[in-house]
């Protein structure tokens, strides 16, 4: 954990800025506390903090809510807080540091969350002022507070802008050289600039040929192993037949040099790991999330089993590729697909369709707006497809994040039907029957004559099969006790 914290409210006061000097402790650094001049949504003041250098602010304590409390109410802005609920249970709200659910600390104001809209904001007019809210995370402009971590020194470990890094010529599988650098509070190195991939170039000059980095994929997608969006692509060649793993060359070859390719996971390479600031041990064991692949165009679709969260290409900035991309979502037989929008912003012209199976051409729903994070949209196979196609205006935002799950498929049936002899039939015999249904001979219980020849056709729907228990027959020229 990084001791220093600064923290910047963003917020709109006409057309300038104004700072307040504030520290957070007599241990923090001198450096102020700015207030800038732009209202933003939930997403892009997320962008605008990670663009700092931090993210959207987190509060654990008393004394914190109060410093953001006070200089919200200066600033005459409500701000938005690193905290999403996807329900009313407070439990279930994630901080955006990692640190889980606001258990330690909690300002919610009464009734909230609600249930209903999903990011987390603080009031500061009357009553509840400094208290939290929920939100609309696509809609709602307001401030926001970012919280910056200060750096520590680098170790034994080399800067570079907000990182440190450091390359091993020791040779070692994907697998291994990750561990390694997760043992130093680090992962294999992501890259996300030219800059900064001709930094980690100049390292090897004539001494290595190949440098494993963290980057993997399925084919389709690409993913960094410390989860960063993948936004910088240098890829000179790509095949999942040689390997799922990626290096940088450092040699004219295949590829020019400092362009990537695919190679082996298991092959052995020397790698570089990445971190922030130097390493401090903790006794708690971290928690891996789930690396979320990025994808890289729009040129396939790409497939997914069970569950999942995906995300428009280059989430969290904008899409605007008019090429249409395609998303096949597959859960188990006997059930059907779920799916919902976490963060949804669609320009105009825009549009996502949700499709019954990968086969229909007609969508079941066509979504050109944005939808709460609360509506669910569910197929009735249990494969659907999604179409998203990024409309032609430029200066519109396109992103999302959508959920997909498997959902118990339930079919309603019709009650049981008994055919009796009708005044047009009074035999009974020759009946069309749709299940579910109860037919009886005709007479039913008495007897019927002996030799007569009854026709009936009974039809169910596709998904189910025909079950007949068809009891107490008697035989040709004697007393029929009856069926059911």
């Amino acid at each position: 954990m990084l001791s220093a914290v600064h923290l910047a409210i963003l917020v709109e006061l006409g057309t300038h800025a104004t700072k307040y000097d504030n520290k957070l402790s007599k241990n923090c650094s001198s450096d102020p506390i700015q207030v800038f001049a732009n209202h933003s949504s939930y997403l892009d003041a997320s962008v605008q903090c990670s663009n700092d250098g931090g993210r959207l602010a987190s509060i654990h304590n008393a004394f914190t809510n109060a410093l953001i409390q006070d200089l919200a109410e200066k600033a005459d802005t409500m701000v938005w807080l690193g905290l999403r609920c996807p329900d009313e249970n407070a439990k279930n709200c994630r901080w955006d540091d990692g640190q889980g659910a606001p258990d330690q600390y909690s300002a919610f104001y009464p009734g909230y969350p609600s249930g209903i809209a999903e990011c987390v904001f603080m009031m500061i007019d009357g009553a509840p002022s400094g208290k939290w809210v929920t939100g609309d995370c696509n809609n709602m402009l307001i401030g926001f507070v970012c919280e910056v971590e200060a750096k520590a020194s680098c170790g034994d470990y080399d800067h570079y802008g907000d990182y440190c890094y450091k390359g091993y010529n020791q040779t070692l599988p994907q697998i291994d050289a990750e561990s390694q650098c997760q043992n130093e509070c680090g992962h294999l190195v992501s890259i996300h600039s030219v800059d900064e991939n001709q930094m980690i170039l100049d390292r090897y000059t004539g001494n290595v040929n190949f440098v494993r980095v963290g980057l993997q994929t399925n084919g389709k997608m690409f993913a960094w192993s410390d989860n960063t969006t993948f936004d910088y692509n240098n890829i000179g060649y790509s095949s999942s037949t040689i390997g799922e793993c990626i290096a940088l060359s450092a040699i004219d070859d295949v590829v020019s040099r400092g362009e990537w390719m695919s190679v082996s996971c298991t092959q052995q390479l020397p790698f570089i790991c990445k971190r922030e600031g130097d390493c401090f041990k903790s006794t708690t064991p971290e928690v891996t999330t789930p690396v979320t692949l990025a994808p890289l165009t729009c040129s396939s679709p790409y497939s997914m089993d069970q569950n999942g969260t995906f995300y428009s290409p280059g989430f969290p900035n904008s899409y605007h590729n008019s090429k249409a991309c395609y998303y096949i979502l597959t859960v188990e037989q006997e059930k059907v697909v779920q799916l919902h929008f976490a963060y949804l912003q669609l320009s105009q012209s825009s549009s996502i369709g949700l499709f019954n199976s990968i086969t229909d051409s007609t969508p079941f729903m066509n979504i050109t707006t944005s939808v709460s994070s609360s509506q669910y949209f569910t197929s009735t196979s249990n494969v659907m497809k999604m179409i998203f196609v990024a409309g032609s205006d430029g200066d519109g935002i396109n992103r999302w994040e959508a959920n997909f799950s498997p959902k118990e498929n339930v079919i309603t049936t019709s009650p049981m039907v008994t055919i009796t002899p009708s005044p047009t039939n009074p035999s009974g015999c020759n009946q069309n029957s749709v299940a579910p249904i109860n037919i009886t001979s005709p007479n039913y219980p008495r007897n019927y004559p002996a030799l007569m020849q009854c026709r009936y056709q009974l039809t169910t729907d596709s998904k189910h099969r025909q079950v007949r228990d068809m009891v107490t027959m008697g035989d040709q020229g004697k007393s029929y006790s009856g069926y059911v």
